[in-house]
């Protein structure tokens, strides 16, 4: 990335709930309320992909295909009117050291199409996010024409049973919350996991930003590494974390990643139909290390 737009994790700004018209105010924000890219990935590792390059798309390709899993999410600007067409600015796909922003925003490369074809349909490889569907869905509309986002193989979603079951082991942690205007408002979704799971919240400030600009700030960048690495620190503490040994869900799951088979969590899914099958067990050994 280029190193004038890499994040400065002492600046946060924005605060999670401000409407869009603010959203590029400053307001001063306590870093340690939020989870931070420092807090998950020391040294910082973040690299800006344009569709374009190359040697970019080259190394992206090198470093993801040797990961056991991999966070995913998108971002795209937000839609204000009824019919305005929808893509995907960005796609963040996190490994264990590095984060890669994909900008796919204008067109999908042939060496771009490549990388993603290969790394969502290997079979050695989870891919894992919140909601994560969501995003395949949302890939796949922006394009349709495209193999890359027609199949995907492994997917790991914390939205649904592992929730559930983390939830289950916290029944008196207080919920997470940010004040806005005096009143306490609970966190949703994937900060709320991040929360239970990783002991603070995402900053969500810069979700409603204008992920169509370029180059990004550094408040996009840290938001975008984080929402697909978040993800990826939140699956390796389920495996290896003793608290979760109380939770049969969490155990079942432990096992079907050590095998790659599941009907509840690890899915194979065409987008097209919507429709998801379980490889069944013994399809991979490269994973087993996590649940040792």
């Amino acid at each position: 990335m280029n190193p004038d737009h890499q994040p400065r994790l002492s600046q946060f700004t924005g605060h999670p709930d401000v409407p869009e018209t603010c959203l590029d105010e400053e307001v001063t924000l306590d870093p340690s309320m939020y989870l931070s890219l420092e807090s998950l990935m020391n040294p910082i590792q973040v690299t800006f992909v344009p569709g374009d390059d190359l040697v970019a798309i080259e190394r992206a390709h090198s470093v993801l295909l040797r990961e056991r899993a991999v966070g995913i999410d998108t971002e795209w600007k937000p839609v204000v009117m009824k019919g305005q067409a929808e893509g995907v600015s960005i796609l963040q796909i996190s490994g264990t050291e590095e984060v890669f922003l994909l900008d796919i925003l204008e067109s999908l490369s042939p060496p771009m199409e490549g990388l993603l074809k290969s790394l969502f349909r290997s079979k050695e490889i989870l891919k894992v996010g919140y909601a994560v569907m969501g995003d395949f869905r949302q890939l796949h509309r922006a394009y349709p024409d495209s193999d890359a986002f027609s199949f995907v193989s492994q997917v790991v979603d914390l939205q649904g049973p592992l929730q559930e079951a983390v939830e289950a082991l916290l029944p008196s942690a207080p919920k997470a919350e940010v004040k806005q205007k005096g009143k306490k408002k609970q966190i949703k979704g994937l900060s709320a996991i991040a929360r239970d799971v990783l002991g603070l919240p995402l900053d969500k400030s810069a979700t409603m930003s204008n992920w169509e600009r370029r180059p990004l700030d550094d408040r996009q960048v840290s938001y975008a590494a984080l929402d697909a690495l978040a993800p990826l620190r939140c699956l390796e503490r389920l495996l290896v974390e003793p608290l979760y040994d109380r939770s049969p869900s969490i155990d079942a799951f432990r096992q079907e990643v050590a095998s790659i088979g599941s009907v509840q969590v690890v899915h194979d899914v065409n987008i097209i139909t919507g429709t998801s099958h379980s490889q069944g067990p013994g399809h991979s050994t490269h994973l087993r290390a996590w649940t040792a």
